[in-house]
């Protein structure tokens, strides 16, 4: 299914992008207002989901894995959730972020209502992905 590796590309590039600007990427946590502490622990998790994700659902459908495909689907509807969580949140309080993070430093941008509109969709997007996979 293309749109199963649509995501999977995706995934993986949020995935380096932020792995590779660490750093920066815990910064731009950081404007979430979950704490300090709790960026670069949320950092690692969100890193370790998406290129889990990637990967599995990668493998997954490149070898009519469904287990693979089903394990990468859920990885990455966490991972959309988590990211929809945190910028509706942040949304909602008025939180100035000048920087997503999705991609760690690079491709910035502010958060607006077209961010949840792009989350919005990939949620739904890995969501369909997740049901293809357990119809398989």
């Amino acid at each position: 299914m293309i749109a199963a590796l649509i995501i999977a590309t995706v995934l993986g590039a949020m995935a380096a992008a932020q792995l590779v600007s660490f750093r920066g990427f815990v910064r731009a946590l950081d404007g979430y207002g979950l704490g300090n502490t709790a960026s670069p622990l949320l950092a690692t998790v969100i890193i370790a989901a998406e290129g889990v994700a990637a990967l599995l659902l990668s493998i997954g459908w490149w070898r009519d894995a469904r287990g693979l495909a089903i394990a990468g689907a859920a990885s990455a509807v966490a991972a959309a959730a988590v990211w929809s969580v945190l910028a509706v949140q942040a949304y909602v309080r008025k939180l100035p972020i000048h920087n997503c993070g999705c991609f760690g430093i690079y491709l910035p941008q502010r958060l607006s209502a077209l961010i949840l509109a792009q989350d919005a969709l990939f949620l739904m997007s890995t969501s369909y992905v997740l049901i293809k996979s357990l119809a398989r």
